[in-house]
């Protein structure tokens, strides 16, 4: 029995001393130290666990004021996941598991949802808000910036766009809004519309024209409305009814009672 617990002491003695032979060559265990290390360009001071030289593990870098720069787990040297502050000692961003948090300098979100692992922006789900609060755009990110679907708001809470986004902007089918109310609903192209193919116009949410538009102008076959009601249904040429159409009246909610043709300069 002796024998048996002297040769486990040993073999303890054995594991702890022979532990760097069973590293790869050049390789550091990682070790609790305090170095300088410079991070966006600034000198900070790191203590934590240290790999190979460089910062590896868990560990805390500070400004030179004293004030944490970032508090969580370093990878070769940088920041992985975990907190980073503002020179002043306030909470910047909170980034874990690919799930990130952003604030402004008065403690509210700025940002909450799926970050890039690596550049810690904005990227999937997400949702950005104005400095009081209030939700700013709701949808999908790419590297910071509003792309795919989304929702955008006015600083008031108001819908401002819905619909397809790209590099930031409205790209593609969406609806646009004014104080509120749909406005438009078509293409966009680089944040504007272009009233081209397939479109609606509203007028203080109401309804007034549903068809077809070209170069910017009501062109084509569409339906036109007043008050919401259907007032007319046939050819368009630049916003005014032009060809064949068919005029709708109040009394003929059961069909049209007039069928007209007109030619419009």
């Amino acid at each position: 029995m002796r024998k048996l617990e002297n040769y486990l002491k040993w073999f303890t003695v054995f594991l702890i001393l022979a532990t760097p032979l069973f590293t790869s060559p050049g390789q550091v265990l990682a070790a609790k130290k305090e170095i300088y290390i410079t991070l966006s360009g600034e000198k900070h001071r790191y203590v934590g666990e240290v790999k190979n030289g460089v910062p590896n593990g868990k560990g805390i870098s500070y400004f030179l004021n004293g004030k944490k720069s970032f508090e969580g787990k370093f990878v070769a040297g940088m920041p992985h996941e975990g907190k980073r502050y503002n020179a002043d000692g306030k909470l910047y961003s909170d980034i874990s598991n690919g799930q990130g948090k952003t604030y402004y300098p008065n403690g509210k979100f700025n940002y909450v949802g799926k970050v890039d692992k690596e550049t810690w922006l904005p990227s999937g789900k997400g949702t950005e808000y104005y400095p009081d609060g209030t939700v700013k755009y709701k949808g999908d990110f790419l590297n910071g910036s509003f792309h795919g679907q989304g929702k955008w708001y006015t600083e008031y809470g108001e819908m401002f766009y819905q619909g397809t986004f790209k590099n930031g902007l409205p790209q593609g089918q969406g609806k646009a809004y004014q104080y509120g109310e749909i406005a438009y609903v078509g293409a966009f192209d680089k944040g504007v519309p272009t009233y081209s193919g397939k479109i609606k116009l509203y007028e203080d949410g109401v309804i007034i024209y549903d068809g077809q538009a070209k170069n910017g102008a009501i062109t084509g076959k569409g339906k036109g409305y007043l008050n919401g009601k259907l007032v007319y249904v046939g050819m368009f040429k630049n916003g005014r009814p032009t060809g064949e159409g068919k005029f709708y009246t109040e009394n003929s909610s059961d069909g049209p009672n007039i069928s007209i043709y007109i030619t419009v300069d």
